[in-house]
């Protein structure tokens, strides 16, 4: 019944074409796509009906489809302004040699000596919250932004968004399309400072993406132009305070700069780019004429450890912690330790921020809220780098294998100069193959959700959608994705001031209620509740003009070798080095112009309800885990306790119970490992009170030098009055 030759591989699965049907027949690979365990017939046969699909949810995305290019208001006919880069904000004259040392940990004081490497006025922050901040922000929303509106009715497109509502997605896609690819830090990190698994992201860089999709209309010369706001959902953001600080610290570290006579500190300059159906707005921050690729840049501020893993502490201690940064290398207190985070944390946000916006890197200032303690600039290739480069052996060894034989042939000399590894030019085309790879992915998924409300009859006016990685049934990650409609005119609220306005006591229980309500919301539209599994497969091979080197062996060269020496020369360096590429984790490149030839085969699978509820509990919870761990009742009474001495005779007990119950190795190692876990906010606690002493105890001998200079100033003036006055000198 099924023609044989019309069987094909797929992402992991067997398509069978039945001629009379015209129907698709999936076959699954167990052993490829699913645990062991699974191999029963009731589970085989729900598992063929659940991946069961259609061929038109089978998708291709092409390079060559994609339309990526930058647009500027003055496209807009009747608006000429043109993006003067001049009057966008300078760098304090004395922070610009952080620009051209690249990578390099700059720190504002020296420890040593007490000496600043820059400006003394720089190391303090005038204070901030919430409150004082939100009003100076003026964040404009792109569904509010008219120059947006007008740019998409004129370019005749269906998206738009900014680069802060678009990352979150993106980085779902990255992990989508790269298999979870590690990150490189060889180069990067000293290894004292790496600590296992140094290549894998922080589990918060992974959570679930959540974006609010809104239809807006508008009517332009009597006609009605609709298009598609794309902005983040603010309800799980908990660094409210830091957002804001990284704001005011824009301002802070531009003022004074060597800014043009018209620069106005208040204006918002943006950066503009259409890719495929989306326009996407990008703020710019900074600029420098001597950087390459435009001269900007973006300003990031990246709060200490003490901050990042025990917000709310901080929160409740009036945004204050004395933890520092006071030397380069280290565990704790050490700006490598800051270094390494971000790297395994916010590092993928910021690259993609950049790349959106067209910038040449991010410049980062590292801060404790009230001090500033050094900065870094990063190139975006550098981010690239750590972030697009990483492999798997087998691809290595198809890389030592071709390394190997052009070395032997051609010598190390002629190797090095014309075809050693171009691994961090390919590092950043591949970076830019998957911008493009991942935009088409997220606009095939809304295209396929809109064209299923469409056949529904359901009318939309703004949908909630959630995805996230799912890397746990899979060799190859699959991408969950869920989607809800919401009410047209109900507001994005903020979950962060109900958990940092309510006592620990009260926060588990009030998460319990916030998970209660979005069970209750799914049960409501559950029926019109959509679910999606994006499965894909990336495909990639030479490109014809890599090096070729046919003509340089082949029978007809002038070569001085014999006819089985050429033969076997031009065999062995015309191999295909890319013929066992489908078991590389991760698409990687030998050759620059291979990046070319990357293309991705997809399926979108609908779920049952079953599974859309599963998802979507799953999802909600994981954003609520983290909150939770952050506010747990018995863990914040503990760590506030620590500090008063009548709670030593119950920790000693404890310590005591704890080791003479510990009878086997194993019960030692999962004690222990539970104790590092616990303590860890506890030590950045300690080094937080030792800093603010420490901190005093400068402050008091930089006070007591003030007084005694001034005490020497007044006799120095005394006995140069009284010899003026008694010798007439």
């Amino acid at each position: 019944m099924f023609k044989s030759s019309s069987i094909s591989k797929f992402g992991g699965s067997n398509i069978c074409h039945c001629p009379k049907s015209n129907n698709l027949l999936v076959i699954i690979r167990w052993r490829s796509d699913y645990p062991p365990g699974h191999r029963n017939r009731k589970r085989r046969k729900a598992a063929f009906k659940r991946y069961s699909y259609s061929d038109t949810n089978a998708f291709t995305c092409l390079q060559s489809d994609s339309i990526w290019k930058p647009v500027r208001p003055s496209d807009i006919s009747g608006n000429k302004q043109l993006l003067d880069y001049e009057k966008l904000p300078k760098l304090r004259d004395s922070l610009e040699k952080v620009l051209y040392e690249p990578l390099v940990l700059h720190t504002l004081r020296d420890e040593r000596t007490g000496a600043y490497n820059y400006d003394k006025t720089l190391e303090v922050v005038n204070t901030i919250t919430p409150e004082t901040s939100s009003s100076s922000l003026n964040f404009i929303p792109p569904q509010k932004d008219e120059i947006l509106w007008n740019m998409a009715n004129q370019k005749n497109l269906k998206y738009i968004s900014s680069t802060s509502s678009m990352t979150a997605v993106l980085s779902q896609l990255h992990f989508l399309l790269s298999n979870c690819r590690a990150l490189n830090v060889t180069n990067y990190l000293e290894s004292k400072d790496v600590l296992l698994p140094s290549s894998k992201n922080f589990k918060s860089a992974q959570i679930p993406a959540s974006i609010i999709v809104s239809k807006l209309k508008k009517t332009v010369n009597h006609k009605v132009f609709t298009v598609k706001s794309i902005d983040s959902d603010p309800y799980f953001n908990r660094e409210m305070i830091l957002s804001a600080l990284g704001h005011t610290l824009e301002e802070f570290l531009t003022r004074g700069g060597n800014q043009s006579s018209d620069y106005d500190p208040n204006e918002r300059h943006y950066h503009y780019s259409i890719v495929d159906d989306f326009l996407i707005r990008s703020q710019l921050d900074c600029y420098n004429p001597l950087l390459p690729n435009n001269g900007v840049f973006d300003l990031k501020t990246r709060a200490v450890g003490a901050i990042r893993y025990d917000l709310p502490f901080v929160e409740r201690n009036l945004n204050y912690t004395g933890y520092e940064i006071n030397k380069l290398h280290g565990q704790f207190e050490s700006m490598n330790r800051e270094f390494k985070d971000m790297i395994k944390g916010p590092l993928l946000k910021y690259s993609l921020q950049a790349r959106m916006g067209a910038m040449d890197g991010i410049f980062v200032a590292y801060h404790n809220i009230n001090r500033i303690f050094g900065f870094q600039y990063l190139p975006l290739e550098y981010l690239d780098h750590i972030l697009h480069s990483a492999s798997d052996y087998k691809f290595r060894t198809s890389l030592k294998d071709k390394e190997n034989i052009t070395k032997s042939v051609f010598g190390i000399n002629e190797h090095v100069l014309n075809h050693e590894y171009k691994e961090r030019e390919i590092s950043t085309l591949l970076a830019d193959a998957e911008f493009k790879l991942s935009m088409q992915i997220f606009k095939k998924i809304l295209v396929f959700i809109e064209n299923k409300y469409a056949a529904n009859h359901f009318k939309w006016e703004k949908l909630k959608i959630m995805m996230k990685i799912d890397v746990s049934k899979a060799k190859e990650p699959k991408l969950d994705v869920i989607c809800l409609p919401m009410e047209a005119g109900s507001s994005n609220k903020y979950l962060s001031p109900l958990v940092r306005d309510n006592d620990s006591k009260n926060i588990t229980a009030m998460l319990d209620r916030v998970k209660a309500e979005h069970d209750q919301f799914l049960k409501l539209h559950l029926k019109k509740a959509i679910g999606l599994v994006i499965n894909v497969k990336n495909i990639f091979g030479r490109h014809s003009s890599s090096p070729n080197y046919s003509e340089l062996f082949n029978t007809n060269s002038t070569v001085d070798l014999d006819f089985d020496d050429k033969s076997y020369l031009n065999h062995k360096m015309n191999k295909d080095f890319y013929e066992n590429s489908n078991r590389w984790m991760h698409p990687n490149f030998l050759d620059p112009e291979d990046v070319q030839t990357w293309k991705v085969n997809g399926n979108i699978i609908e779920m049952t309800e079953s599974k859309i509820k599963t998802s979507y509990s799953d999802m909600i919870k994981e954003k609520l885990s983290f909150i939770e761990k952050e506010n747990n009742e018995d863990f914040s009474r503990t760590l506030d306790k620590d500090y008063e001495n009548d709670q030593l005779k119950t920790r000693i007990i404890d310590y005591i119970k704890n080791e003479k119950s510990l009878e086997n190795i194993f019960n030692r190692s999962t004690m222990h490992k539970k104790q590092n876990n616990d303590d860890f906010r506890l030590t950045f606690r300690a080094y937080g009170k030792k800093g603010a002493i420490r901190y005093q105890e400068r402050q008091n001998r930089q006070n007591q030098h003030n007084q005694q200079k001034r005490k020497n100033e007044d006799n120095f003036k005394f006995v140069n009055h009284f010899l003026i006055k008694e010798r007439g000198i």
